[in-house]
């Protein structure tokens, strides 16, 4: 069950139009494109939307998982807010919850991540961010938004680790959870990215054409996106590379393009 999913099943049982159930707090086309997965609502408009039309939060919430309903909702608040790069909104749901929940260590490193500063965090803090935040038994949904989360804190060594044994778990790829989709994807372009920083271009390919495989999906376009920049910069194709920029640029993504 996904957030999406949720809100359609919720209107459906309301009788309302998509126009009805976002009930002028956002747009009913921003509210048509977060029923199908595309966009992501904020947790501030999400529970506007539930209250406007009396449906509670432990109702709506209930059917993820009754004995951590409270956690995610907290979980669910601190991704939108870093989604959104609200910092302001990101400190207020940390000093509300234990510096001993693995929450109070997500937030710190997501600021850090806003402010470009997780290279000046100490190195305890890093090794305790790596130890807490990123829980591995298996690689699932919960585990690839940790490492995407934590991946500026490992070592090149350590990253190639965890990414092989990533590309062993998924091997054959035919994914219909969207939500482990997304993170993989993601995943892939920040260590494309870092491995062409570093010029490990036989990785770099290796990487592309595991990105090539992943099936068309509306929400993995900018990743795919990225993943013909890189390779258009690996083959020198400058046309190429000027033309994915200035659709980047426009389309407000410049922040992605790496040197």
């Amino acid at each position: 069950m996904t957030i999406d999913e949720q809100l359609k099943k919720t209107r459906n049982m309301l009788e309302l139009t998509q126009l009805q159930m976002s009930a002028g707090i956002i747009t009913g086309s921003f509210y048509s494109r977060v029923e199908r997965g595309q966009s992501k609502i904020n947790a501030a408009d999400l529970i506007k939307i539930l209250n406007s039309h009396k449906v509670s939060l432990y109702d709506f919430f209930e059917p993820f998982e009754k004995a951590n309903f409270n956690q995610k909702i907290i979980d669910y608040k601190i991704y939108s807010a870093f989604d959104s790069k609200n910092i302001d909104e990101l400190k207020d749901i940390q000093k509300k919850i234990s510096s001993e929940n693995k929450a109070f260590l997500q937030i710190q490193l997501m600021i850090a991540i806003l402010q470009d500063q997780v290279a000046a965090l100490p190195e305890n803090l890093r090794k305790e961010m790596r130890h807490k935040i990123l829980q591995i038994g298996s690689w699932n949904k919960k585990s690839l938004w940790e490492l995407l989360l934590t991946m500026n804190l490992y070592e090149a060594s350590e990253l190639n680790a965890l990414l092989d044994s990533i590309f062993e778990k998924y091997a054959e790829i035919d994914f219909q959870d969207h939500e482990v989709l997304i993170p993989l994807a993601n995943i892939l372009i920040n260590y494309l990215a870092s491995c062409y920083q570093q010029n490990y271009l036989s990785k770099c390919q290796e990487i592309l054409k595991y990105l090539d495989k992943l099936p068309a999906n509306p929400q993995i376009v900018l990743p795919k996106i990225l993943g013909k920049y890189y390779q258009a910069k690996i083959i020198g194709d400058n046309s190429k590379v000027n033309t994915i920029q200035r659709l980047l640029i426009k389309s407000g993504y410049k922040s992605y393009l790496r040197k």
